[in-house]
């Protein structure tokens, strides 16, 4: 997704939402009305893939679904676009913010197109760990850091294999947020989802021949393009757990995020052998040139990263959180589901 998505000032954003453990707004009724078709369900999930995917996006929630009637969600997950119980999805969760339009429209078309995508469901998918190599690259992140470098290079390579997958299946990506949007889409005008867009947001220098960034966040994407491409590197041999990199990370990045949600810990990593700037970078050309090959052949002549940004512009579930085009209707707990 572009840096142009990025929603709104970080001034603007608590310290503890920018780590991607926030805790629900407290003037928020306590449950919501019945959840109509056509509203917009986002969850906070548990575990530390969710986690990073907040930590990444800036957000307090981390996927999406579209109500269908008031007992069940439509929503793409790995094996494509299906209806489930909304009770369920809250049970599995830290909690469900239910969202609706601010300006009342009529949800007909966009029911019917819950529909037709529900009746096409297996070949559109959703992958959690390419939506994390997206936002990996295409999110302002302490690139230092040796514990997000150790994760970005599992991410980046596991979505890469996971992308040449689904390119040989022939089988559609498309975000959980993604698929809300589209069905918004049929809506027409009135059913509008807007995004914010930030409001002078500085850029930090960054010194493109030696280190990324010198103690600032920055973005993987903008580095990368600036350098020649690496020697490709070799996908992983065996099976990769990402729970203990994330963790690590984590305890570095946001320590309070362990104890706050009852995360599970890993044992630190050993050796903790350093990711230099040529193996990250090799990673993100390998997952780049992987994700191009889901939307045919480049333009002649058209560098590589160009075109990678072209057809990266992913809308996640904080472009859904952060819009004013949607207003919340309330939250739903785990307890309230289960009484």
């Amino acid at each position: 997704m572009a840096e142009s998505l990025k929603r709104q000032d970080p001034n603007e954003i608590s310290g503890a939402l920018l780590k991607g453990w926030r805790t629900v707004d407290p003037d928020r009724p306590a449950a919501p009305d019945q959840p109509m078709p056509g509203d917009i369900v986002m969850f906070q999930g548990r575990g530390w893939v969710p986690w990073a995917i907040r930590r990444f996006d800036e957000c307090d929630v981390d996927r999406s679904a579209i109500v269908l009637d008031p007992e069940t969600v439509v929503s793409a997950t790995v094996s494509g676009v299906r209806p489930s119980p909304l009770g369920s999805g809250v049970a599995s969760s830290v909690f469900a913010d239910v969202r609706r339009l601010s300006q009342p429209a009529d949800m007909t078309p966009i029911v019917s197109a819950v529909r037709r995508f529900a009746a096409d469901g297996p070949n559109r998918v959703h992958e959690p760990v390419v939506t994390l190599a997206m936002l990996g690259l295409m999110r302002r992140l302490p690139l230092n850091e040796q514990t997000l470098r150790r994760l970005l290079v599992a991410v980046l390579d596991l979505a890469a294999t996971a992308v040449s997958g689904l390119a040989t299946l022939g089988v559609r990506l498309v975000s959980d947020a993604e698929f809300v949007r589209r069905c918004y889409v049929a809506g027409g005008t009135d059913a509008t989802i807007e995004v914010l867009f930030p409001a002078g947001v500085a850029a930090p220098a960054v010194d493109r021949q030696t280190h990324i960034c010198a103690g600032r966040d920055a973005m993987l994407w903008d580095w990368a393009a600036g350098r020649p491409d690496p020697a490709p590197v070799e996908p992983a041999s065996g099976p990769v757990d990402l729970d203990p990199l994330i963790s690590s990370f984590a305890r570095v990045d946001s320590p309070a995020a362990v104890s706050l949600h009852s995360l599970p810990g890993h044992r630190d990593l050993s050796p903790p052998t350093p990711v230099t700037d040529e193996e990250l970078h090799g990673y993100a050309v390998r997952f780049r040139d992987q994700f191009l090959t889901l939307h045919g052949p480049p333009m002649p002549g058209l560098d590589p990263w160009l075109a990678f940004r072209a057809v990266a512009a992913m809308f996640t579930t904080a472009d859904l959180r952060y819009s004013p085009s949607l207003r919340s209707v309330g939250t739903l707990r785990p307890s309230a589901v289960a009484r």
